[in-house]
């Protein structure tokens, strides 16, 4: 479809709905808004990805609207908001991909995976190279890792010194 095609359905929409009417969310998509509202508002990563793919709630709502002015609606559908979220995620995986690059890093994978299970210090993180690992590629994977989301850093009081230690983030 070409954009001024888009732009004319939109603008009819818009005309037919009127300039006071407000585009509101239909009972059986209050529900589902509210939860993933509270999630996509927790999810948001650090650093330069964060930067550039926050407010996302915000987004998602907007391509909502234009999906249910596309429709010729006057409230937000469930489905209107399930086109929306996957708009934004593949938005958002694009951002990932140019921002952090790609997902299939060996070092990143190699230190991903024991992740799932439990957090762990860069120590125990180097063991599972036997040591052997480049610090730099490793420190440069942990940094792509939490850069992506994909992973946080904790710290941890202890009688002393803090311990950090690298955990998925959830």
């Amino acid at each position: 479809m070409k954009l001024s095609t888009i732009s004319s359905k939109i603008q009819q929409a818009l005309t037919s709905i009127g300039s006071n009417s407000v585009l509101t969310l239909d009972s059986s998509s209050r529900a589902w808004w509210k939860s993933a509202y509270t999630k996509n508002e927790t999810s948001i990563p650090a650093g330069l990805l964060g930067a550039v793919t926050n407010r996302i709630s915000t987004q998602i709502i907007r391509l909502a609207m234009i999906y249910t002015l596309l429709d010729g609606g006057s409230s937000i559908k469930p489905q209107h908001l399930i086109a929306a979220q996957a708009m934004w995620q593949y938005s958002f995986d694009s951002a990932r991909f140019i921002f952090s690059g790609p997902k299939d890093d060996s070092v990143a994978k190699t230190i991903r995976e024991p992740l799932k299970q439990k957090a762990m210090t860069k120590s125990e993180i180097h063991k599972l190279f036997n040591n052997h690992g480049k610090k730099d590629s490793i420190n440069n994977a942990i940094k792509a890792l939490i850069s992506q989301g994909i992973v946080e850093l904790i710290e941890v009081k202890t009688g002393g010194r803090p311990k950090n230690v690298f955990s998925i983030r959830k």
